[in-house]
């Protein structure tokens, strides 16, 4: 789901809760359903989560069937809605 437009749009960090549920999840190999936005429209997309990682000060949500998104771009992980804290370190 990475493209040009989202390299163009400045990266909002995301809430540190979201990060912990996002790591549980890989480490227990629960899915996860995610809401986002891409290129105005909102999806869902399900899955495992592999890992997260961060390239280029943008952190990025990988899924085990190899599918990879934004996270900033998540509007709902597994129903709750995102948070005005966010993880700046």
């Amino acid at each position: 789901m990475e493209n040009r437009q989202q390299h163009i749009t400045p990266y909002v960090p995301v809430a540190c809760e979201w990060i912990d549920l996002i790591e549980i999840a890989a480490t227990k190999h629960q899915p996860v359903q995610i809401e986002l936005n891409h290129e105005d429209s909102s999806y869902t997309l399900s899955g495992k989560v592999r890992t997260w990682y961060t390239k280029n000060k943008v952190e990025y949500l990988q899924f085990k069937n190899g599918v990879f998104i934004r996270m900033d771009k998540i509007l709902r992980l597994n129903g709750l809605s995102a948070q005005d804290n966010s993880c700046k370190v």
